[in-house]
């Protein structure tokens, strides 16, 4: 689990996005495999274009137009409100479950880097987010798991990547850091 934490804040969001999106495509044709691919997406499409922040003290109403605040209200209450559609025991169930809490991770790594190259940034996130920290990370890989269609074989995939990141993307104390092509962490 520590190995994650050695990333710089780029490789880490780019590895947590390819797993969920690894379990998340063999799933059939629903909406809970539409809800965990979009959000995958919409992390892509901040990687492949971070917006920084334009101004060092912005109003509350800027916070929450910025990237972390709109990412978790675009994906987060529509993903939340598939539980009830699926079974608990169902790989579905479980997609939900780790795409719900990496993306919590996720959207906290952005407004890390958002708060880093924009000090005076009001915290408009909620509390799921607030309080994701590296043992929510480790839930969600929990849940990546469960949600494969083996999950010994994720367990490995999960260790592979993050070892293959770790060696090419270390950690720069940077807001974002280096980032890995898409392409790069197909396993």
């Amino acid at each position: 689990m520590n190995e994650w934490k050695d990333l710089s804040r780029g490789a880490l969001l780019a590895g947590l996005a390819a797993l969920v999106e690894g379990v998340a495509r063999p799933l059939p044709e629903s909406p809970v495999r539409a809800a965990a691919l979009a959000a995958v997406e919409a992390v892509w499409g901040w990687l492949d274009a971070p917006e920084r922040p334009e101004t060092e003290a912005p109003t509350l109403a800027q916070a929450q137009a910025m990237a972390s605040s709109r990412l978790y209200r675009a994906h987060v209450p529509g993903l939340l409100s598939l539980t009830s559609t699926v079974a608990r025991s169902s790989r579905e169930y479980a997609a939900i479950g780790a795409t719900y809490q990496i993306l919590c991770f996720v959207v906290l790594q952005i407004d890390a880097a958002e708060g880093a190259w924009c000090p005076g940034k009001p915290n408009v996130l909620p509390s799921d987010v607030v309080e994701a920290n590296w043992d929510s990370l480790e839930e969600g890989l929990s849940w990546c798991r469960k949600a494969a269609v083996d999950p010994a074989t994720e367990r490995v995939r999960q260790q592979e990547l993050v070892q293959a990141l770790a060696a090419d993307f270390p950690n720069a104390r940077q807001p974002l850091g280096a980032v890995p092509r898409r392409a790069d962490l197909a396993l």
